[in-house]
C-alpha cells in the first residue's frame, strides 16, 4: 500500500512539499505497522526507514498513535473520494454509476489489501473518538451504495424490496475481499472486479433490460 501526497493547494509549493513529507512519514508507518504491529513498531524504526531522524517525525506528528489515526484519515478519504466520483460521472445511467462504484470499490480494496489488514489488527489501539469516526465512514459508504440502488429502482433497472439492506450485503462482500484474494492467482484483479460487479448486478435485480411500470387500471 503505498498512499499519494493530495493535491488540495496546487498553487502552495510550501504545503505540497509538507504533504508530500507527511505521506512519506505515513507511508513507512503502514509497512511497519503491517509487519511488526503498531505496539512494536517504534518511531525510531520508521525514521531510519526513510533516512530520518525522529525529531523530524516529531516536528508533523505529536506521537505513534497520532501516526496511526493520520494514516486511517487519509486512506478513508482517498477511498471515498475515489468510489464517490460515481455520481458525478457523465453518464447518468444509473447502472452504469453503480458498474463504476463496484469496479472502483473493489479495485481500491485489493490496492488497500495492507491497510484493511492493520485497520483489522489495530482498531483496538484507537481512541473511542476516532473508532465512532471510522464507523461513520463507514456509513457514508454504505449511504452511497444505497443511493445507487434506489436511484436504480426509481428508473425500473433495478428490482429491489429493501435497498438498505441490500447496499449492506453488496459493501460487505466488496470489503472482505482482501481476506480471500491472491494477486499472484489465477484470477486477474481485472476479471476480480468483473466477477464482484456481475455478483452486485443480480443481487439489485438488474435483468439487462428496463423494467416498464404497470399500465394504471382502468376505471369502469
Amino acid at each position: 500500500m503505498q498512499l499519494q501526497p493530495t493535491d488540495t493547494n496546487a498553487g502552495d509549493a510550501k504545503n505540497q512539499i509538507q504533504e508530500y513529507k507527511d505521506t512519506l512519514i505515513i507511508n513507512a508507518a503502514a509497512e511497519l505497522f503491517y509487519k511488526r504491529g503498531f505496539k512494536s513498531a517504534t518511531l525510531d524504526e520508521i525514521a531510519a526507514s526513510i533516512g530520518v531522524t525522529k525529531p523530524f517525525i516529531y516536528k508533523r506528528f505529536k506521537s505513534k498513535h497520532e501516526l496511526l489515526e493520520r494514516l486511517f484519515d487519509k486512506v478513508f478519504a482517498g477511498l471515498y473520494e475515489a468510489v464517490s466520483q460515481c455520481e458525478q460521472l457523465e453518464d447518468k445511467d444509473p447502472v452504469r454509476r453503480f458498474e463504476f462504484f463496484i469496479d472502483t470499490y473493489t479495485r481500491r480494496k485489493i490496492e488497500l489489501s495492507t491497510f484493511s489488514v492493520i485497520l483489522l489488527e489495530e482498531e483496538k489501539s484507537l481512541s473511542p473518538e476516532k473508532i465512532s469516526d471510522i464507523r461513520s465512514k463507514y456509513h457514508g459508504f454504505d449511504a452511497l451504495v444505497t443511493r445507487l440502488i434506489v436511484n436504480g429502482v426509481e428508473a425500473g433497472v433495478f428490482q429491489v424490496g429493501n435497498p438498505k439492506v441490500t447496499a449492506f450485503a453488496i459493501s460487505g462482500m466488496v470489503q472482505w475481499t482482501h481476506r480471500w484474494y491472491q494477486p499472484n492467482g489465477k484470477l486477474s484483479i481485472e476479471a476480480l472486479c468483473q466477477e464482484m460487479t456481475q455478483m452486485a448486478l443480480r443481487l439489485v435485480g438488474w435483468t439487462g433490460q428496463y423494467v416498464l411500470p404497470a399500465p394504471p387500471v382502468a376505471q369502469r
